[in-house]
C-alpha cells in the first residue's frame, strides 16, 4: 500500500501448506513403498529396472529370495502370523541393505535385492552372509522360522539384460527351492 508515492504497508495472504506438503511425501511413500514391511514395493523395482535396462550401463546383480511354505503358515495358523513371517522376513532381509544393495517386496512372498556395481564374488558372498543369518535367525527363534530359498543372476552390463537377469536368477531360486522340497 502506497500513500503519496510511498509504500507504507504490505497486505497478503499467508497460507499454511504444511498439510499439503505432509500429504504430497505420505503418496510419495506410499507409491514406492509396501504397506506391510515398509520395503521398496514392486512399482518401484519395475522402475529401476527399466533404468538400468535403458538408460544405465553398470555391472548389476539381482538376488531373490522366495520364503517356503507361507501359504502352509497362513493356512495353517492364520495369515497375522503369515504376516509376522512376512514381516521378519523383511527385517532380516533389510539388514544386508546398503548404498549399492536396495531390497524390494514384489510379491506375496517374495523379496528382491537388486546390487548394483558389484563383482561375482560379492555377490556370492552376500548370499552366503543371508543365508547364515537365516540359520542363525532361526536357531533363535525355532517359532517362527524363516525358511527361504535363494536365487541370484549376475551381469558385468545391465543394459538392455535386465529382464533376461531376472529370469535367470528365478530360475535359479526355483532350482533351490525345488531341492529343498525334495530334501523335506
Amino acid at each position: 500500500m502506497y500513500e503519496k508515492g510511498k509504500m507504507v504497508a504490505i497486505q497478503g495472504i499467508i497460507r499454511n501448506i504444511t498439510k499439503n506438503i505432509e500429504l504430497q511425501q505420505e503418496l510419495e511413500y506410499k507409491s514406492t513403498h509396501d504397506s506391510l514391511t515398509g520395503l521398496y514395493n514392486r512399482q518401484y523395482f519395475d522402475k529401476l529396472m527399466d533404468t538400468y535396462n535403458e538408460k544405465l550401463n553398470l555391472p548389476i546383480s539381482l538376488i531373490i529370495c522366495d520364503l517356503d511354505n507361507l501359504k502352509q503358515m497362513n493356512d495353517q495358523f492364520g495369515h497375522k502370523r503369515g504376516d509376522d513371517l512376512l514381516c521378519q522376513a523383511a527385517q532380516l532381509l533389510g539388514n544386508f541393505t546398503s548404498e549399492h544393495t536396495t531390497l524390494f517386496r514384489i510379491g506375496g512372498d517374495e523379496f528382491v535385492f537388486l546390487v548394483a556395481m558389484p563383482d561375482e564374488k560379492e555377490v556370492e558372498h552376500l548370499v552366503q552372509n543371508i543365508e547364515r543369518e537365516i540359520e542363525k535367525h532361526n536357531m533363535n527363534n525355532p517359532h517362527l522360522p524363516i525358511y527361504v530359498s535363494i536365487g541370484y543372476a549376475y551381469t558385468n552390463s545391465s543394459r538392455g539384460k535386465m529382464e533376461q537377469l531376472y529370469i535367470k536368477a528365478d530360475h535359479h531360486m526355483y532350482q533351490q527351492k525345488s531341492i529343498r522340497k525334495s530334501l523335506v
